[in-house]
């Protein structure tokens, strides 16, 4: 896999760039959603203006919950686009990672992961898909990596690194690349946002 070092850093940068987007949707979306409230209760007020006590408080409750709501419907529609904008962000910096010094290492580890968890025994056959600017590298260093005698069929691939092995028959197959394991924190990344973003809002809410 990426190294440790590679992973935190690019949770980092995840994390960092998610917070400080997240804290400017969330100022505009209070400044909308207060904007929201202030149209909905000057709204209820003169709404309820010949209606009996009881009936006004219903009223007016009625009108304001569906204000908040909407500023809430705000945050959850700018979620999906925070999330997808940080990917594309953090995709840019693989991309870089590619050039670095330690992509070589990983790339090595990832054939060797793939491979290992099919259980190889002397003699199997894997087709191994891998981005056209590696095929070289891995097509020399295959016959360091495995101690058994196994066979290698080496094919294009369209991602940006690491590998697809699958066995001869194509029953089985193992997905190691880079988009695979961001996508892997791309469920962390939601929590950790959906923490931010409502969990303030929600903090906000208690206070009025």
């Amino acid at each position: 896999m990426i190294s440790s070092e590679a992973v935190e850093a690019l949770k980092e940068e995840i994390w960092r760039r998610a917070r400080e987007k997240a804290d400017r949707i969330l100022s505009e979306a209070k400044n909308e959603a207060e904007r929201i409230l202030r149209n909905a209760k000057a709204e209820a007020d003169n709404f309820v203006k010949n209606k009996l006590e009881p009936e006004k408080l219903i009223i007016r409750r009625r009108i304001i919950g569906k204000a908040m709501m909407d500023g809430r419907r705000l945050l959850i529609l700018t979620k999906n686009d925070l999330i997808n904008e940080v990917f594309s962000r953090a995709i840019e910096k693989l991309k870089r990672f590619r050039e670095s010094e330690g992509y070589e290492r990983f790339l090595v580890k990832c054939l060797k992961e793939a491979v290992e968890a099919m259980n190889p025994s002397d003699g199997d056959e894997f087709i191994v898909y891998v981005d056209k600017r590696d095929l070289d590298l891995l097509k020399k260093r295959v016959g360091e990596i495995f101690k058994h005698s196994l066979k290698f069929k080496f094919k294009e691939g369209n991602f940006m690194g690491g590998v697809v092995v699958m066995d001869s028959d194509g029953k089985r197959i193992f997905y190691n690349t880079i988009e695979s394991r961001l996508e892997s924190l791309r469920p962390l990344l939601r929590e950790k946002i959906a923490s931010i973003l409502f969990g303030e809002v929600k903090e906000s809410g208690e206070d009025r």
